[in-house]
């Protein structure tokens, strides 16, 4: 049986909060059309916004995918007063070791994940936030909004 390779001792980043330039991905709004072949070497694909929370599920995922047991995965999320470990994205091959919170303001910080790879990953596991499937607001939700004051908060 053919399985993929656990490649990384650990996967150090800190992944776009959306706040200066809003990340994006490739793909588009609208039904996809075959792109002919004669236009395919010159073809620059469409981008669709791409929101934090949506980052950090698929870095979990990747790092679950990609990580030997025993590795770490160390990132930087942006957050806000009402910050709870429940904001944080889970995966079952994935265990949180240390969450370190960095002051910004008075009202916005950036806390430092470290999680450790506990068991290979089986197939179809999916990592999931605990705030988001309640219907609630993780605290890095919309953080540009929150930076920039643009949700009434009053900004920094």
């Amino acid at each position: 049986v053919w399985r993929m390779a656990t490649v990384f001792d650990a996967i150090v980043c800190d992944p776009p909060y959306g706040v200066r330039a809003g990340a994006r991905k490739t793909g588009c709004t609208k039904e996809a059309k075959p792109i002919p072949e004669e236009h395919r070497a010159t073809h620059i694909p469409g981008t669709v916004p791409y929101d934090i929370k949506d980052v950090l599920i698929d870095l979990l995922d990747f790092a679950a995918k990609y990580l030997r047991p025993g590795g770490r995965l160390c990132y930087w999320i942006p957050t806000t007063t009402e910050y709870s470990q429940d904001d944080l994205p889970q995966h079952p091959s994935m265990r949180l070791m240390y969450d370190c919170e960095e002051t910004l303001s008075l009202k916005l910080s950036r806390r430092l994940i470290t999680m450790l790879k506990v068991k290979d990953m089986v197939d179809g596991e999916k990592s999931t936030c605990a705030m988001s499937e309640a219907g609630m607001e993780p605290a890095h939700d919309r953080f540009s909004e929150k930076y920039y004051g643009l949700d009434g908060s009053g900004g920094r």
